[in-house]
């Protein structure tokens, strides 16, 4: 790699929790760099996000965060994946530890096709816990099956925390300094070098809003549901519950967008935020001293459940070119880096964008539009080549990009729940449908040992450090 100047210090600038995750992040993998952080005026949206199990276990695991803090100051609740309401079938389940390829004993056919002759079920004990409500059952281990549903006020307060203890400092307005690095969270303003999709995408808008917690249970996963005018997103927190409506501004009013979710939350605990989402991505995220990273590089839709891994992603990836060049990146690096994220966030746009080709009401004029105008990038040949032979494991090779940072596991078990037809489906015999439903029973028995969200965070809150 070609050397440039040193980098000793780095300043990350945005508004949320954002600009503090990423200072974490930076200060843990590079503990001798100056890291600071510059927080303007703005905050994240107040119906929170998805936190995935890889993000869960960089904060516990990577950034020191103690598991007893996470719970004490970040007051978290579980979230175990998504359940749409969507697609071909009506409902599917995508957990975080979906694994299509599974192979059940006695039998010599994967999961996903025993799955797709029957109905789509659970494939892990992840989407057998979502179909029952419930959390980790005693003896099971999370990882890779937990992800949290986090707020903004108390996440930033733990971020906070945890840099202040491994010494970010809070910077001034002001200009950085020779051998510093800006490191943007915050959407960018300037969009001259911005991507558009090639095939076009919908010019989303959406409008958020939290209510209070009455009664109901608290659910440990996000539910999406599509609508003939857009589609909704629900996350269950402690105290309240978030709920956001994403539509095209071309076919509903924002005054029509706000009755709907005015509806659904009745009194609604503080103001409704509409936001625009600007599709695509920075086609140069790292020019000269100065690097765009979250938002600033680009939009990710809550759907997927992938932004801020997405952006520790970036930040480790910016951190080991700077370690593999003794702290002086060149040119070299930057297209290597520009080259990786590209990768990756167009390949969870293509993810993002299949949802959108498999609506609920194809026959509305909102998803006419949105479906007509939505292709899969350089996923169009893995959707082909499943259309083709199935969820079969060999899918792996039809990856631009192995393992790519969505993973073969979620794009198959997606293409199943949205009911994708496939011709190579070959003959399931009675006695591989016995032991299917075997299989689905003893998953369904072990997730009913499992606790509720309440219970389980109240033992998870009360554990002493």
């Amino acid at each position: 790699m070609e050397l440039g100047s040193e980098i000793r210090s780095v300043v990350v600038e945005g508004s949320g929790y954002d600009p503090y995750l990423a200072a974490l992040a930076f200060k843990r993998m590079l503990p001798d760099l100056k890291v600071g952080v510059r927080c303007r005026e703005g905050s994240s949206n107040p119906i929170g996000e998805v936190a995935s199990p890889f993000l869960l276990r960089q904060l516990i695991g990577s950034f020191g965060i103690r598991e007893v803090d996470l719970h004490t100051f970040g007051r978290p609740t579980w979230c175990l994946g998504f359940r749409f309401l969507w697609g071909a079938r009506g409902e599917f389940i995508q957990s975080f530890d979906t694994a299509p390829f599974r192979k059940i004993p006695k039998s010599e056919i994967e999961a996903g096709f025993l799955s797709a002759t029957d109905d789509q079920r659970s494939f892990s004990i992840g989407e057998a816990l979502i179909r029952l409500k419930k959390v980790l059952p005693p003896g099971v281990s999370g990882d890779g099956i937990t992800g949290l549903q986090v707020r903004p006020e108390p996440f930033t307060d733990l971020l906070q925390r945890a840099c202040a203890a491994v010494g970010v400092e809070t910077t001034p307005e002001g200009e950085i300094a020779d051998g510093g690095l800006l490191v943007r969270t915050d959407a960018a303003a300037d969009r001259d070098d911005w991507i558009e999709p090639k095939d076009g995408t919908v010019a989303w808008r959406s409008v958020t809003g939290l209510r209070r917690r009455s009664n109901e249970r608290m659910l440990p996963f996000c539910t999406v549901q599509a609508h003939p005018s857009g589609w909704s997103w629900r996350m269950d927190h402690d105290d309240s519950m978030g709920i956001g409506f994403a539509y095209d501004p071309e076919c509903v009013s924002d005054d029509d967008a706000r009755e709907w979710l005015l509806e659904r939350l009745g009194k609604p605990a503080g103001e409704l935020r509409v936001t625009d989402w600007h599709g695509g991505r920075t086609s140069n995220p790292w020019k000269a001293d100065s690097v765009h990273i979250g938002d600033a590089a680009g939009f990710v839709q809550p759907l997927s459940g992938m932004r801020l891994s997405l952006l520790v992603h970036e930040v480790q990836t910016m951190c080991r070119f700077m370690i593999e060049t003794g702290m002086r990146p060149g040119e070299q690096s930057r297209r290597l880096y520009k080259d990786v994220i590209g990768r990756a966030r167009d390949e969870i746009r293509d993810f993002e964008a299949l949802h959108f080709r498999y609506p609920d009401d194809p026959d509305s004029e909102c998803w006419k539009k949105v479906s007509s105008t939505t292709g899969l990038g350089e996923h169009e040949e893995l959707l082909g080549v499943f259309e083709s032979i199935g969820p079969s494991a060999k899918l792996v090779n039809a990856l631009p990009t192995i393992p790519g940072v969505v993973g073969i596991n979620s794009w198959v078990a997606t293409f199943l729940g949205l009911g994708v037809p496939f011709r190579g489906r070959g003959e399931v015999s009675e006695a591989d449908r016995a032991v299917w439903r075997t299989s689905l029973g003893e998953l369904e028995a072990n997730a009913r040992r499992g606790a509720d969200s309440e219970r389980a965070l109240v033992a998870a809150r009360s554990r002493k450090g």
